[in-house]
């Protein structure tokens, strides 16, 4: 009930902000540089920028150390090649930004980041670390490629003065990204194990053959640990358990797969930035 009420005031709040500062002559916040396509669609992909970078940030290290067992060192070591792709794209994307379009970077590196999260989606519970280096290395690139032709190309028709507003905007936008793609994601991943488990838990019926042949199975391997009666009493406990993992594997796999979904569909908006010339004259197409 709180959680409505504050987004109630929240949502309230938000629309009298933008109303005060639409209707002022000298607003805290000059929501009239949106009126420029390149920032409008600028902010967009930002908020974009903002979900595909820090939801995998939130649900890598969860799944690994929830349904793989990772501790805080080996997830690190696993995410460690997501910052040696952003190390390493850094200066190649600072040569290419004077002599490729950087509509071009901008896509180029969107589908990086869509390619990485799509890898992310093939996992199993037996997956290894080393599964993660290409898609890490990739989305880490990626995002390095995209942030900086982004800025550049969303601002490049602005004028001076409206630099510093327009700047504090795209970087809320960016952080405003994060957070909602972060709570948009958790909030699948729990619904999303949930609406599995409904649909797995249907094989588990006396009258599946799969369901029987895997629970005689436990319960011979548990019978030579314990008493008959007891392998009896623990196996739909084992599988039961073997549940709740599938259902929150497939709940993952669904978010990276919406991630890389995601970033594929905003190529469309990379597409109705105007040109923007990083020398010279600004030239608009």
């Amino acid at each position: 009930m709180w959680i409505c009420w504050f987004t109630a005031i929240s949502i309230t709040s938000l629309i009298a902000l933008l109303i005060w500062e639409l209707r002022t002559t000298d607003p805290i916040i000059n929501l009239r540089v949106l009126a420029n396509r390149n920032f409008a669609v600028g902010t967009i992909l930002a908020f974009v920028v903002g979900v595909v970078s820090y939801s995998p940030l939130t649900l890598l290290p969860v799944f690994l150390q929830n349904l793989l067992g990772y501790n805080a060192m080996q997830n690190g070591w696993a995410q460690s090649p997501r910052g040696i792709g952003a190390l390493l794209a850094m200066p190649l994307v600072g040569m290419l930004t004077s002599k490729v379009d950087s509509r071009k970077l901008i896509i180029a590196g969107t589908i990086l980041s869509g390619v990485a999260a799509f890898a992310m989606s093939n996992i199993d519970l037996e997956v290894a670390k080393s599964s993660f280096v290409v898609a890490n290395f990739l989305q880490g690139a990626g995002l390095a490629i995209t942030f900086v032709p982004l800025a550049t190309t969303a601002m490049g028709l602005l004028r001076k003065e409206q630099m510093g507003n327009a700047t504090g905007l795209f970087n809320l936008f960016r952080n405003l990204g994060g957070s909602v793609g972060i709570a948009m994601v958790t909030t699948m991943v729990a619904r999303g194990s949930q609406a599995h488990q409904a649909t797995l838990v249907t094989h588990l019926t006396p009258l599946d053959p799969a369901f029987q042949s895997r629970l005689q199975a436990i319960e011979a391997t548990l019978a030579q640990q314990v008493t008959a009666a007891q392998a009896h009493v623990m196996a739909p406990g084992v599988i039961y358990k073997s549940l709740l993992q599938q259902s929150n594997l497939l709940a993952f796999i669904d978010d990276f797969r919406w991630l890389a979904l995601l970033c594929f569909l905003s190529i469309a908006v990379v597409l109705c930035f105007k040109k923007v010339a990083v020398k010279g004259k600004v030239s608009v197409h």
